[in-house]
């Protein structure tokens, strides 16, 4: 009994040591812009393009003119959206229409680019 309580004062100040070490920030350089209330905005959704290169759509369809190009991390406002008969998701954007499978939906612009910011 009394070897488990000299063990445990021994112990004692190495376990306090570790509590104030692991409670340390990861990333003090991490700065976040909320100058633009519209980075917070709940009521629209952001997407983040996460595939190298993406072309936005006239339409919700794979064969569909190409509009315009998306590259890995743009952000972009989500304008509508369409389930096709196939249960594809597609959102549409101001360039046009991409597919699910090539975008990350954030709740505000501000999500977002923090996660564009990971994928540098």
């Amino acid at each position: 009994m009394l070897a488990k309580n000299k063990l445990l004062l021994l112990m004692l100040p190495f376990l306090i040591a570790n509590v104030f070490v692991s409670c340390k920030k990861a990333n003090e350089n991490t700065v976040i812009d909320l100058s633009e209330s519209s980075n917070l905005a709940v009521s629209e959704k952001w997407a983040l393009i996460n595939t190298v290169y993406v072309a936005f759509r006239s339409s919700y369809d794979d064969t569909a003119e190409i509009k315009a190009p998306g590259r890995l991390g743009d952000i972009y406002c989500i304008r509508g959206h369409h389930i096709t008969a196939e249960g594809e998701n597609w959102y549409l954007f101001d360039k046009g229409w991409l597919p699910a499978s090539s975008i990350v939906i954030y709740d505000n612009k501000l999500q977002a680019q923090f996660a564009a910011k990971k994928l540098e």
